[in-house]
């Protein structure tokens, strides 16, 4: 077991996979460059950012067709958030309704407790309860 900068401790196989994961990101980076379908010169195109020669250097439509391409981009990254959103928003709607149920079925277990215990004072004790304050009537 090692620690982390934060002084966690972590295993030994999650420090590979840190270690791993830069070579991992390379190794794609250079696969998306390689790809034939890859355009401008096998650049990714998933990073907003644009450098200042490759922006000079593109022509009207093809700077029209970044920008369309940027603008589907953030489309797409908007309809994804908005769908995770709408889900969050839903698990905690249902979430809320799970927790008003457990609490009214908690009541009513309350209300059951407490009407059977009440029952077995009165019925089965011929002494005071301190619980519940239930005191017999005396016979005459």
């Amino acid at each position: 077991m090692d620690t982390d900068a934060r002084g966690l401790v972590f295993s030994e196989s999650k420090q590979r996979r840190r270690e791993e994961m830069p070579s991992l990101i390379r190794t794609e980076k250079l696969e998306a460059a390689d790809s034939p379908d890859s355009k401008h010169g096998g650049k990714s195109d998933d990073s907003p950012l644009l450098d200042s020669q490759r922006f000079s250097s593109l022509s009207k439509d093809e700077l029209k067709e970044v920008l369309l391409q940027e603008a589907e981009a953030r489309r797409r990254a908007e309809r994804e958030y908005q769908a995770i959103r709408d889900t969050f928003e839903e698990q905690v709607r249902k979430e809320i309704a799970y927790r008003e149920e457990v609490a009214k079925q908690l009541q009513i277990v309350r209300e059951a407790h407490d009407a059977l215990h009440h029952f077995s004072c009165k019925m089965l004790a011929s002494r005071h309860c301190t619980e519940c304050g239930y005191k017999p009537t005396l016979p005459e």
